[in-house]
């Protein structure tokens, strides 16, 4: 039994990546240390560069993964790298059914290639407009 609210996961990953996150304490925190000379003694936190960087998306596909057991229709969208910002964006004009299934049976496929296939759909997707990552 699953106990995880996608939502938290989503706010979590946020968090360590977002505005004002962890990711960016980091880089100001580096980049201080870089101009007063003394950058060797952060060395013990190079590794949570890393782990945030790889943490954070893991945590958006855990969320959407999460979405797709309970039901979501939007939750192969979201896996496949749409925002909730940009899903608002295309609400009113409405994906087909088709398009939907598509997307969450793509994004609960145990294929190995899904991630390839879920980049392009979003590069797609994306072209030619103004949606942002």
């Amino acid at each position: 039994m699953r106990t995880v609210d996608p939502d938290d996961l989503e706010r979590l990953a946020k968090m360590l990546d977002g505005r004002g996150g962890v990711q960016d304490g980091l880089d100001e925190a580096f980049s201080r240390a870089s101009r007063l000379g003394v950058s060797s003694k952060l060395t013990a936190l190079r590794p949570l560069r890393s782990w945030v960087t790889e943490t954070a998306p893991d945590l958006r596909k855990r969320a959407s993964i999460a979405r797709l057991e309970d039901g979501d229709p939007e939750a192969g969208l979201r896996w496949a790298g749409f925002s909730a910002e940009e899903l608002k964006k295309y609400e009113g004009q409405g994906l087909s059914p088709d398009q939907l299934l598509l997307a969450n049976s793509v994004a609960a496929s145990d294929d190995p290639a899904a991630e390839s296939c879920a980049g392009a759909t979003t590069n797609r997707s994306t072209r030619g407009s103004n949606a942002s990552k």
